[in-house]
């Protein structure tokens, strides 16, 4: 099947019956007789187009459109858990999973910064006189950096990393509004301070507690960074090529798609604030705490890649299901 040539002998259905959906209070009698004809003449087409292209988008659309006409139809109301249990299965996930690469190269250059200024730091005694005199860095190496995980109460300190971390995240989230432009220097200062830290630590023989203490919430927390990070600088990149779509409803849906993932990420920020609160200082042995930060990455990381995937293959998008077309202006 020529399935431009479908796509476009269809698309006045799929035009009329978007209107319908958008009017379905204000329907005459014979309007909602069409409705219901044009519902049911959308999922075959929604069965044709899953079947025969390989175009995620058209597919998410149209499945958008069908559910959205179904409800009309019903007059069914989705019960708010509804909702919730689809943002943590599909919309946040597959959000997250067609920015992987993104993410993924953001992750990469942050830590070759990171390692390349922590092995600069660690070999050369010139530099780490430039950071502090010998004895504000031996107060940072054996104390302040360990105190700092055990000196508040663990309720409280959660509450404060997690505050923190969202923070962070949200400076990297309101860089896409730029268009993504600040945040290579966000990741950039991050990664640094996350070296110079390593290098500092490395270098006077506390390899052993930076790693101990970093693990455990580190990499949920990097990663989340990370995660925001690519789909802030993805957005940035739509305006340059929006592909096929017209660039204000390129920008209208990867905008919807970062705060998707900027309400995602305070879960996954909780969770890392509650590792860095309750495990990181702990008692347990350093073996137990890093086992505990490389399962918690491993469960997101499965989440991700085994929701969002299945989700992508269904033709969602992440998008909301009732998206305007173009993105607000003033």
């Amino acid at each position: 099947m020529d399935m431009d040539a479908f796509v476009a002998a269809s698309k006045p259905t799929w035009d009329r019956l978007e209107d319908l959906v958008r009017r379905h209070r204000r329907l005459t009698g014979a309007e909602v007789d069409e409705l219901v004809e044009l519902y049911q003449r959308a999922t075959t087409h929604l069965s044709v187009v899953r079947s025969g292209s390989t175009d995620a988008l058209l597919a998410g659309r149209l499945s958008s459109l069908v559910a959205r006409a179904r409800s009309a139809v019903t007059g069914a109301h989705t019960p708010a858990w509804r909702e919730v249990v689809r943002f943590f299965t599909v919309s946040f996930p597959v959000t997250a999973y067609r920015a992987r690469r993104w993410w993924l190269g953001a992750a990469v250059a942050s830590l070759v910064v990171a390692y390349v200024v922590g092995v600069w730091v660690a070999r050369n005694p010139g530099v780490q006189a430039a950071v502090g005199t010998p004895e504000d860095i031996r107060q940072l190496v054996e104390h302040d950096f360990a105190d700092y995980y055990s000196e508040h109460p663990a309720a409280s300190f959660a509450g404060e990393v997690w505050i923190n971390n969202a923070w962070v995240s949200m400076q990297v989230i309101v860089s896409a509004v730029l268009l993504g432009i600040p945040i290579p220097w966000i990741l950039w200062q991050n990664a640094a301070n996350v070296g110079l830290l390593g290098g500092l630590m490395h270098a006077h023989g506390k390899a052993d507690v930076f790693w101990g203490l970093i693990l455990p919430h580190g990499l949920l927390e990097l990663t989340a960074v990370f995660l925001a990070a690519g789909v802030g600088m993805r957005l940035g990149w739509t305006v340059i090529d929006p592909g096929p779509r017209r660039r204000g409803e390129a920008l209208a849906e990867q905008g919807r798609a970062v705060m998707s993932v900027a309400l995602g990420l305070v879960a996954v920020l909780f969770v890392s604030g509650l590792i860095e609160a309750g495990v990181t200082p702990s008692g347990l042995p350093t073996w137990a705490r890093v086992s505990i930060g490389v399962l918690a990455e491993a469960l997101f990381l499965t989440y991700v890649i085994v929701f969002g995937r299945r989700a992508l293959r269904d033709g969602e998008t992440g998008d909301i299901e009732q998206a305007p077309d173009l993105a607000p202006t003033a």
